[in-house]
């Protein structure tokens, strides 16, 4: 099966998924934590590498509705049961043979950190296979960090994600081998769902964006 991000009647998340993820290296910066041999502890002899860690700052638009919500690859009401370890975007998992940041991204790699969920009940579902891997994008893989503003979840917590495809670092295409979350949205006790959180812009308070989960899970029925 060709793992291109197929250009079907949703091609237009192409140019989205561009817009979120695209241009790394330009919004991005980086740095080496040098903790070597000297900081550890006198009794640990062992010589730690240096922690490579890479921020990222990403032009990233938030699906805050269901009209976006239905273009993207798989949109999901789930419960997170586990977080895994974090890997790298290729099909051995090898790491990059630099330490060097812009050169690590140019090459394409990033790290995903695959989720576990208990349950999923699904709104949206425009993959073309079903055996990919739900990630988030950044994590920890070894002596790299990736820390991205994509967000993060927390075990036991049900959530409305977003997911839309990841890349593959030996191909450089989307693919949806790995859907990365690009919105998870909380759901609480009764229902309702926290689309935008509160937020204080120069001294002007923006309140919270909530709508009921039935409400959404409506409308996203009648996607196209």
């Amino acid at each position: 099966m060709d793992t291109r991000y197929h250009r079907n009647r949703h091609a237009w998340v192409a140019s989205l998924v561009l817009v979120l993820l695209g241009a790394l290296t330009a919004c991005s910066t980086a740095q080496v934590d040098q903790q070597r041999s000297s900081d550890l502890p006198e009794n640990d002899t062992a010589t730690a590498p240096a922690t490579v860690i890479i921020r990222q700052e990403l032009m990233r638009i938030p699906f805050t509705s269901a009209r976006l919500m239905c273009g993207s690859t798989l949109v999901t009401d789930a419960t997170v049961s586990a977080v895994g370890q974090g890997h790298w975007n290729n099909s051995s998992n090898a790491q990059p043979s630099t330490v060097d940041p812009d050169a690590i991204q140019r090459q394409g790699y990033v790290i995903y950190t695959p989720i576990h969920l208990s349950r999923m009940v699904v709104y949206v579902d425009h993959r073309t296979q079903k055996a990919g891997e739900l990630v988030l994008y950044g994590g920890r893989a070894g002596q790299y960090e990736y820390d991205t503003d994509f967000p993060q979840v927390t075990p036991g917590q049900r959530y409305l994600l977003v997911l839309i495809p990841g890349s593959d670092q030996q191909t450089l295409y989307y693919t949806e081998k790995w859907l990365i979350v690009t919105d998870a949205f909380p759901i609480d006790a009764q229902g309702i769902v926290t689309l935008q959180q509160e937020s204080i812009e120069q001294g002007v308070v923006y309140p919270a964006k909530t709508a009921p989960l039935s409400q959404i899970a409506q409308q996203l029925a009648a996607c196209k």
